[in-house]
């Protein structure tokens, strides 16, 4: 009696290739995390210091004070870390949904003074903005239409928030921290 043929083994599909924007995307997520990564060693050093200064073995006659707005309180600092580990895990999300969104049209930068919870860069002012959801939109397409140009980059779309206060929290924190602007070249 013949034997059946064994089914053939399904073969894996090949994993697609990332395109450029996904990969300037994963570049600006990786330098956040060593931008945070640099700002926790920074902050640890302070720390270190600060213990130096004050413990008993430290010069006793001469202590380092060091001024208060160089020591952050515990509390603002687990905050901060969590805001942006929070916010990492919403780039990685986004960095998806730019990826289906493919308008090549010609736009224009967006008002800069409609308030809300998107925070993007203006790359030709050099400064952070919480816009509403239309100009985060507009400046989403912008930078989509001026990365297929190759011309300079007008706006960035950073992150969509959770509310105003997030955005303004989140954006003074890049400018506190004097934020690389890599993504405007």
């Amino acid at each position: 009696e013949p034997q059946p043929e064994p089914a053939p083994e399904p073969q894996p599909e090949p994993e697609p290739q990332p395109d450029n924007q996904d990969q300037e995307l994963e570049q600006v997520l990786d330098d956040v995390v060593k931008e945070q990564e640099a700002q926790d060693e920074q902050r640890e050093d302070l720390e270190a210091k600060a213990e130096t200064a004050n413990s008993p073995q430290a010069n006793p006659i001469e202590e380092e004070v060091l001024p208060m707005d160089v020591i952050e309180p515990e509390a603002s600092n687990e905050i901060t870390n969590q805001l942006l580990k929070d916010l990492e895990v919403r780039l990685k999300e986004q960095r998806i949904e730019q990826k289906a969104n493919k308008v090549v049209k010609p736009t224009s930068a967006p008002s800069y003074d409609n308030i809300g919870k998107g925070l993007v860069y203006n790359c030709k002012d050099f400064h952070w903005a919480c816009v509403n959801r239309e100009s985060f939109s507009q400046c989403r397409d912008n930078f989509a239409w001026t990365r297929q140009q190759g011309v300079d980059t007008e706006c960035y779309p950073y992150a969509e928030l959770d509310d105003e206060f997030d955005c303004a929290t989140v954006q003074q924190e890049k400018i506190d921290t004097a934020s690389d602007s890599k993504f405007c070249k």
